[in-house]
């Protein structure tokens, strides 16, 4: 398990930092875990923990489309003195990429500032069940963070992919057609996408298909949604205030 701690306390020059990351690039294929645990708050050595649903997408190696539902998790967790932030530049060997490293970041920042928690209190910290890159995870992950700050369980059945940025907003991303049909195949019942999301082209009948047709057509309800705000209040049935 990949395991990554982050001090509030850098959030403004984080925020900065994670600007570089490109936009489009997509979650690469992890090993994926049990996903039963989504939406529900555990309790941790030193705090609380919440499972969440993290959509990928890639491409296998005779260029096929393949993607999943990677259960990552966001802790929060007391702040003990004389206890170091983890250096985030040497997650590489754990498994996580440096896009994703990068999301990470950009989610707490968002997510601390919005929360308006004191950083001297808190440190937070994610985690994944295996290799895996690209900031696709950025929205999901601050959602998760929010939902943990203020104790509240997600609804298991919602997934959700789009990046996150500095002012709350929920960014573009690709694969979304694979992430998706991968997340209807896991169960999941209503998947959140960012508000410019296309569908994709269909060679075999030649037609344009819109994503919200597209879910419809594989059995779930997509979501589109412009902020973190919005996607919060769909994966908890509440207002973020």
């Amino acid at each position: 398990m990949t395991l990554t701690r982050w001090r509030s306390r850098s959030a403004v020059a984080l925020i900065a930092m994670a600007l570089v990351v490109a936009p489009l690039s997509a979650c690469s294929a992890p090993s994926v875990g049990s996903l039963d645990q989504v939406g529900k708050l555990r309790e941790v050595d030193g705090g609380v923990a919440l499972t969440i649903p993290a959509l990928w997408a890639g491409k296998t190696e005779d260029g096929s489309d393949v993607g999943g539902v990677e259960p990552a998790e966001v802790l929060v967790l007391k702040h003990r003195d004389g206890v170091d932030p983890v250096d985030l530049t040497k997650i590489d060997s754990s498994g996580a990429g440096p896009q994703w490293r990068a999301a990470t970041s950009q989610a707490a920042a968002v997510a601390t500032l919005m929360s308006a928690r004191d950083p001297e209190e808190i440190d937070l910290g994610f985690s994944v069940t295996g290799p895996i890159d690209g900031p696709s995870a950025g929205g999901i992950l601050t959602v998760g963070l929010l939902a943990n700050l203020t104790n509240t369980p997600l609804i298991p059945t919602v997934a959700m992919t789009g990046t996150i940025s500095p002012d709350g907003t929920i960014g573009e991303v690709g694969g979304v057609a694979t992430k998706v049909k991968s997340a209807a195949a896991e169960g999941f019942k209503t998947i959140i996408v960012p508000d410019n999301s296309f569908g994709f082209f269909d060679e075999a009948t030649g037609e344009e298909i819109g994503i919200v047709e597209y879910g419809k057509s594989v059995g779930v309800t997509v979501v589109k949604v412009r902020t973190v705000g919005e996607a919060y209040k769909i994966f908890t049935g509440k207002e973020y205030t």
